[in-house]
């Protein structure tokens, strides 16, 4: 197989034989190597924007001066509006899908020092961060019922536009640094096609394709203006306010009984780079790691198999050195 891996006389056999061998040698692997592994992969999560984007909330006039209040005196890069829609889903996080945001909020701990780097070496701003609460909930192996994926819910095609590619073995939708990278590049990329960031926001979840159209057809370039014209899908008119709601709540945690919500403690890990697909019982072996934290820091694996040059994160909070292992 190697001999003929150069220049292989019929590729389709040649790649079909290949991976025949690969599922053999991780048959082998997990019968001696002892590393607890099991040939199931972690399952995907519902994303939870599925439940609540074409819902609509009552609006508690009560609590209408107070948010009005914190809002005036809240720093933001992002513009915060306070209307009854925001409303209405503040009233929701508040109350019903309290524990909803709660959750969110705590699983943002393992990603958020990554996260704010990121944006800000994209240029976007840092409360976008509550883009990535909305659309999954901070849990990266989510999927929407359109078959979006990963931590910022990326579509396949988008995705592949900014270099998330997929292999028999891995998705890098589901990579949580790699989509992060993309999504913020992207957002970069509306804003600069539309100048504002709640188009630039409501161009992410239905595509520019729609908002272009919109703003066509109307001869507004505003997204409440857009809104109010039922312009845009039912399902991105709710969008915004939702990531409004969620910024404004986490800005203002005592207020809304988030103060005591304990994050995670940040992702550590070091890099084990594979120069050929590798069984995830093997590395743990090599790194005294248990298979299922190795699946738990790579979402992007598929399979209980890490592809050929790939990047696989190892040892969280303990690390194995200021250096990469090559399998």
């Amino acid at each position: 197989m190697l001999a003929a891996s150069d220049n292989p006389t019929d590729e389709a056999l040649y790649e079909s034989r290949l991976e025949e061998m690969i599922d053999a040698i991780h048959r082998e692997d997990l019968a001696g190597m002892g590393a607890a592994a099991t040939d199931e992969v972690p399952g995907f999560d519902k994303a939870p924007l599925d439940d609540i984007l074409t819902l609509t909330f009552p609006v508690d006039p009560r609590i209408k001066a107070r948010v009005q209040n914190e809002v005036r005196s809240t720093a933001s890069a992002l513009p915060l509006v306070v209307n009854d829609t925001v409303l209405s889903y503040i009233n929701y996080f508040a109350g019903r899908g309290h524990r909803t945001i709660e959750g969110g909020l705590a699983r943002a701990g393992r990603y958020r020092p990554m996260i704010s780097r990121i944006l800000a070496e994209e240029g976007v701003p840092q409360e976008l961060i509550h883009l990535a609460q909305a659309e999954s909930g901070f849990l990266p192996r989510a999927v929407s019922r359109a078959s979006a994926g990963g931590m910022w819910q990326f579509m396949k095609f988008r995705g592949n536009q900014y270099g998330l590619t997929q292999t028999p073995f891995s998705d890098d939708r589901y990579d949580t640094e790699k989509a992060t990278r993309a999504a913020a590049k992207h957002l970069h990329d509306l804003y600069n096609e539309f100048g504002d960031w709640y188009l630039a926001i409501a161009a992410y979840n239905c595509g520019p394709g729609n908002v272009e159209k919109a703003v066509e057809r109307t001869g507004y370039a505003d997204y409440w203006e857009l809104r109010e014209r039922h312009a845009l899908p039912q399902e991105t008119a709710n969008y915004v306010p939702i990531i409004l709601a969620m910024t404004i709540m986490a800005k203002n945690a005592e207020a809304y009984g988030l103060d005591n919500v304990i994050p995670d403690p940040p992702l550590e890990y070091d890099t084990i780079e594979t120069t050929a697909p590798t069984s995830l019982a093997l590395l743990g072996d090599l790194t005294d790691s248990p298979v299922s934290e190795l699946q738990q820091l790579n979402p992007a694996l598929l399979k209980n198999i890490a592809p050929e040059n790939f990047e696989v994160p190892d040892a969280v909070h303990r690390p194995i050195g200021e250096f990469y292992w090559k399998i």
